[in-house]
C-alpha cells in the first residue's frame, strides 16, 4: 500500500492520507482497517510504503505520534533494521522467510 500522509491541523492526532490535492481518511483509522486485515487474514502480508506527501507540513508531535501509533499498531510484523543486516533482502526475500520471521 502506498501511503501519503501529511498534518493538517496542529493536533497530533491529526494526521491524514492524501493524494496530490485530496484529503483522504486519517492515518490512525486506514492503520486501524490494516491490522483488522492482518488479524482477519494470518496468511496473508502487506508492503507498506508511508511517505511524507510533498508540500503538506507535519509538525514533529504529529510525526512523533506517526511512528508512535506504526510501532504500538504494527511493531512486531514490521521489518526492522536489524531484519535488514540478517536475513531480509528485497531482491530475494520468500515468504517462507517472512512466515518463519513472524513478520506476516
Amino acid at each position: 500500500l502506498d501511503l501519503r500522509v501529511g498534518g493538517k491541523g496542529v493536533g497530533k492526532e491529526s494526521v491524514y492520507v492524501y493524494h496530490g490535492c485530496t484529503i483522504g481518511a486519517t492515518f490512525v483509522s486506514i492503520l486501524e482497517s490494516i491490522v483488522k486485515f492482518i488479524k482477519d487474514n494470518p496468511g496473508e502480508f502487506l508492503f507498506l510504503d508511508i511517505v511524507f506527501e510533498y508540500g503538506r507540513k507535519i509538525t514533529d508531535e504529529q510525526r512523533s505520534f506517526l511512528f508512535d501509533v506504526i510501532k504500538s499498531s504494527v511493531g512486531d510484523n514490521a521489518i526492522t533494521k536489524e531484519d535488514k543486516a540478517d536475513w531480509f533482502k528485497t531482491s530475494d526475500v520468500t515468504l517462507g522467510q517472512l512466515a518463519e520471521h513472524k513478520k506476516n
